[in-house]
């Protein structure tokens, strides 16, 4: 039998099926591929068959193509015929091919804990190791794509093996495929060629999708693709400041300008964008503008009642809210915000331009200030009718004790209680000698004892 025939025979054994085996033929490697089947180039020399050129021809190379995968490993049915194992579909069996799933990762470079072993080798545990898998982090991608794509966030982590591709905390499967109909590369919420599991802004609102955790209006729209984060009408691209500099920005302050009025109420004409509704015409639109009617009075200043709800005040009664009519007259609100109007609208704020004075404020004596506006002295702390007299031509001395003052009775205490620099009253011996004793405190010793001594003298000569 001629050689011709002999090379169809084996070609044809090498794609029988289970059956086929190299039993009759040669197999110098012993990697299952008969060594005529191993003279790939059919010039039936198979010493000059080389595929991975290591300088050892495939009929004596156990690892053709050098993939780290033995030849004989690679004949993944277990039908005994690496032929007809072709992962990839790329016409060239595993055995011969150095990239076996085609997804730009050299199977070499499959084997991510060097142990190797590639069949322990599987990122996204779904039973197919790296090197045969398309798809090797399982987020929908291919990884041929995903290797083009390099490391988008910078992670370390190339994109086949990252499951958040962009660094925004999506995953890129489970929550950047939109649409869910598998396939993550169709979705680009905001339209800018850039697929969400790529971009760093998936709704183009000038806030980092990362940024932009949760779903802050309970809309069912993560914030991540929703262009009104807080649902007052308002896109957040246009509500990227803090009006009211509270804290939180605006694209989640549901009140931009902290005016107790909800964003999404300052939009009078109901068309469903607060943006062109601006009441007192200074181009600022209400939701914006601390005072709306342009009448001079904050609007969170025309809340009369304190409630926090500016729709129930109208001092004038015209159907108009405070905060919206500029013919509302400016003493029947709250001016300062206290909660007390001013006198001449019926109030009784004494000073309608300082929040710290109101009828029940804390009172600071001695300040100069009526907090309190009980109208009384704020140099008579003791509330005795005398002002201190460490405060201007006051005579009190003693602000502390409503018993002491000019017009308190004297006794024999060594208290001066009348603050008439004696501690006698006046008539009685002391005071027609003159003792003037400490105002505070026991008279001294000394004065004590003479005093003591001039009695008993009296009542000897008496």
């Amino acid at each position: 039998m001629s050689i011709r025939p002999l090379v169809l025979i084996a070609l044809g054994l090498a794609f029988a099926g289970p059956a086929w085996a190299c039993v009759a033929l040669p197999d110098s490697d012993g990697d299952g591929v008969c060594d005529v089947d191993e003279d790939l180039d059919g010039d039936l020399d198979p010493t000059n068959d080389n595929t991975d050129g290591d300088g050892f021809p495939n009929y004596l190379d156990d690892d053709d193509d050098n993939d780290g995968i033995l030849t004989i490993l690679e004949d993944i049915d277990g039908d005994g015929n690496p032929h007809n194992d072709n992962t990839d579909g790329d016409l060239l069996p595993n055995y011969i091919d150095d990239d076996d799933d085609d997804d730009g990762v050299l199977t070499l470079g499959e084997d991510l804990d060097f142990d190797g072993d590639w069949s322990n080798d599987d990122f996204d545990f779904d039973y197919i190791p790296n090197y045969l898998d398309d798809d090797d982090d399982g987020d929908g991608v291919p990884s041929a794509v995903e290797v083009l794509n390099g490391d988008t966030d910078g992670d370390t982590f190339p994109d086949y093996l990252d499951t958040d591709d962009d660094g925004d905390t999506a995953h890129t499967l489970l929550d950047e495929d939109v649409d869910q109909d598998g396939n993550p590369r169709n979705d680009d919420t905001d339209g800018d060629g850039i697929r969400d599991f790529l971009d760093t802004d998936d709704d183009g609102d000038g806030v980092a999708s990362f940024d932009e955790p949760g779903d802050f209006d309970g809309d069912g729209i993560p914030n991540r693709i929703d262009t009104d984060d807080d649902g007052d009408g308002v896109p957040t691209i246009n509500e990227l400041g803090d009006t009211d500099g509270n804290g939180a920005p605006d694209y989640v302050d549901q009140d931009d300008d902290g005016d107790c009025v909800q964003t999404v109420d300052e939009d009078l004409d109901g068309d469903g964008d607060p943006r062109n509704d601006d009441s007192d015409d200074d181009s600022q639109p209400n939701f914006l503008d601390f005072d709306d009617d342009g009448d001079g009075v904050s609007t969170i200043n025309e809340d009369l009642n304190g409630d926090c709800n500016l729709e129930n005040d109208d001092a004038n009664a015209n159907g108009i809210p405070a905060y919206l009519d500029p013919a509302e007259p400016a003493d029947q609100v709250d001016a300062d915000g206290d909660g007390f109007i001013d006198p001449s609208g019926g109030g009784d704020d004494c000073d309608d331009t300082d929040p710290t004075v109101y009828p029940g404020a804390p009172e600071e004596f001695y300040d100069g200030v009526d907090a309190d506006c009980l109208g009384d002295s704020d140099n008579d702390k003791d509330g005795d009718g005398f002002d201190s007299d460490h405060i201007g031509k006051g005579k009190d001395c003693n602000d502390g004790d409503p018993e002491i003052n000019p017009d308190a009775k004297e006794d024999l205490s060594p208290v001066d209680r009348d603050c008439d620099g004696f501690t006698d009253p006046p008539g009685t011996f002391g005071a027609q000698l003159g003792f003037a004793c400490a105002t505070t405190g026991p008279a001294p010793v000394g004065a004590l004892l003479l005093l003591f001594g001039l009695v008993l003298s009296r009542r000897r000569h008496a």
